[in-house]
Parts: structure tokens; sequence; C-alpha cells
């Protein structure tokens, strides 16, 4: 079962799923690295599957990760399964997320 994204809003849709929207307010080189991102996450099965794109900012539930786009541009995620599988501590269980949500594309200055 692949990863599946959902957004914040519908505006953060559009920047992901209609280039002309994205390139009017990120540079050229964040619009690809962007959807390239996006394919990765969607073509994977589980976050083991991504390369070494990603990194958990907050393992508590419903926990957080971000990942590096380019020229110091990121996205920022949550889990958002209806029931998150648990580590015995009471963290997210990263490897067995099925459903993030992108909570906003920033720059890092």
């Amino acid at each position: 079962m692949a990863l599946e994204i959902s957004y914040l809003d519908k505006r953060l849709r559009d920047i992901c799923r209609k280039e002309a929207v994205a390139k009017r307010l990120y540079p050229e080189s964040v619009v690809l690295e962007l959807r390239t991102r996006l394919d990765d996450i969607e073509a994977a099965d589980c976050f083991d599957d991504l390369p070494d794109i990603y990194d958990v900012v907050s393992h508590s539930p419903p926990g957080e990760l971000v990942m590096y786009l380019v020229d110091s541009y990121y996205m920022r995620f949550c889990q958002v399964d209806l029931e998150p599988e648990l580590t015995e501590e009471g963290f997210v269980d990263w490897p067995n997320v099925r459903r993030i949500k992108l909570m906003e594309i920033y720059k890092n200055d």
C-alpha cells in the first residue's frame, strides 16, 4: 500500500498539483524538486522506501517531519493515520505510517 498525501488546504494542494500555480510562487528549481519529492512519496510503500530525504522533528503523536527541497526550501508534514502505530515508548512508528499531510512549504533562511 502506497503512502498517501493530503494537504492542509486547497492552496497547498494547488501548489503541488498545478505546476503553473507553483511557478508563480517559487523558483523553477524548487518547483522541479517539489514534483520529484511528491513523486518519491507517492511511489513509496512506506518511509523505509524513501531515500534519506527527510528528518523527523517530532516523534510524539501526531509526529512531524521535514523534507529538504532545494535552495533552503523545505516541506513540513505530519502523519494523519486514524490510528497510528506507536513504538513501545509511545512515539510515532514512522516506518508504519501510511498517511501524511503537507502542512507547509517554507524557506529556512
